[in-house]
């Protein structure tokens, strides 16, 4: 797919394109004209593809029932802000409000009733999802919860004052993007107006999301297989807010894979279950459970028995809204591929043909 963006102060407008995949769970809610589903954003690296964010969050998307929504990039790079990175930053490219436009034509086309966005992003990816998080004057009202890896803004949270939930990850040997913050010694030209630690910058997050100070961040426990890995979560706080420390020099690596992406699912779908909807998440079962009366995957909708019931006490009912038809249009520019039900729009799969026809050109990962 791909969104107009109106040029600003003499720039032309630009077509930016994205990928999008709807799990085929999802299929039948679109059909009839109830799909309620949260929008998994997924944000590549510098010298990195959407392909590659697509394969990392696919099989998360579709255990969680989430919308996986992957931008791309000007020449596989973004512009953070100035900070990071490649030909985006050199040309000065609004990406923040390409994300923007991208979140909202993808609510209008799906008919979605509430927009409700989980943000992850590697390197390059992860400084533009921070980048959303911390835009002035307010961030975009669709950000829900972030998880950034091995990159994110060195400024601008002093002035932030709502919570975010933040689920963090970072190498301490990182020798791209410097744990112990970007003081003149990273790569890819990354501009740090100031030289601030992983540590300051999780203190930043603490504050904002009104943790207990002073904080002995509590151990969480995670259910991998390594013991590469310790992760602290504030105390006392008023969303979730997480550091993952990893032992070695993974960011390379993270580019095409990510040993936590189940547990990102996790952590988003926790949100949406309890913060935004009226549901206990249930550890063991992996879901969602809601409270009596509501119903659906994330316990946003009222039952429609209890609602049923409940206008049986007006006196003087609505006529009931016509069912929603889906949009002949819209299904105009769905596919059936080799993946049984699954919905794919042709543009998806046409930038992906066009980006693995010219990977032979692109420049290795590097942030």
């Amino acid at each position: 797919m791909s969104v107009t963006i109106p040029g600003t102060s003499g720039k032309p407008t630009k077509e930016r394109s994205f990928l999008v995949y709807m799990p085929p769970e999802l299929c039948p809610q679109f059909t009839n004209g109830t799909l309620q589903a949260p929008l998994l954003m997924a944000i590549h690296c510098f010298g990195c593809t959407a392909g590659h964010e697509f394969q990392k969050f696919k099989n998360v998307a579709e255990t969680f029932g989430m919308i996986l929504v992957v931008p791309i990039g000007t020449q596989s790079s973004w512009n953070a802000n100035g900070v990071c990175c490649g030909a985006a930053k050199a040309q000065a490219i609004d990406d923040v409000g390409f994300l923007d436009t991208l979140v909202h034509e993808v609510t209008l086309r799906w008919r979605l009733p509430h927009t409700h966005v989980y943000a992850t992003g590697n390197s390059n990816g992860g400084f533009m999802v921070s980048a959303l998080a911390l835009r002035k004057p307010t961030r975009p009202q669709w950000l829900k919860a972030i998880a950034p890896l091995s990159g994110n803004m060195f400024e601008g949270y002093q002035n932030v004052t709502t919570p975010l939930a933040v689920f963090m990850h970072h190498s301490i040997a990182d020798e791209r993007v410097m744990y112990k913050g970007c003081c003149g010694d990273c790569c890819c030209d990354i501009r740090a107006p100031i030289c601030v630690s992983i540590d300051q910058i999780f203190a930043y997050w603490r504050t904002i999301n009104h943790c207990k100070e002073p904080s002995s961040a509590s151990s969480l426990q995670v259910n991998l297989a390594t013991p590469d890995l310790k992760c602290i979560s504030g105390v006392g706080c008023a969303t979730n807010t997480t550091l993952c420390q990893w032992t070695g020099d993974q960011h390379t690596s993270w580019a095409k894979s990510f040993p936590l992406a189940g547990e990102i699912g996790t952590f988003f779908a926790r949100h949406a279950c309890t913060v935004l909807g009226h549901g206990k998440w249930k550890y063991a079962e992996n879901q969602c459970t809601c409270a009596e009366g509501y119903e659906g995957a994330y316990c946003w909708d009222y039952s429609s028995k209890k609602q049923k019931n409940r206008n049986t006490l007006v006196l003087e009912p609505m006529p009931p809204s016509p069912p929603t038809t889906p949009s002949p249009t819209l299904y105009s520019n769905v596919v059936t591929l080799g993946v049984p039900a699954a919905f794919l729009l042709v543009g998806v799969w046409a930038v992906l043909g066009g980006f693995r026809s010219s990977r032979r050109n692109e420049q290795p990962a590097t942030s």
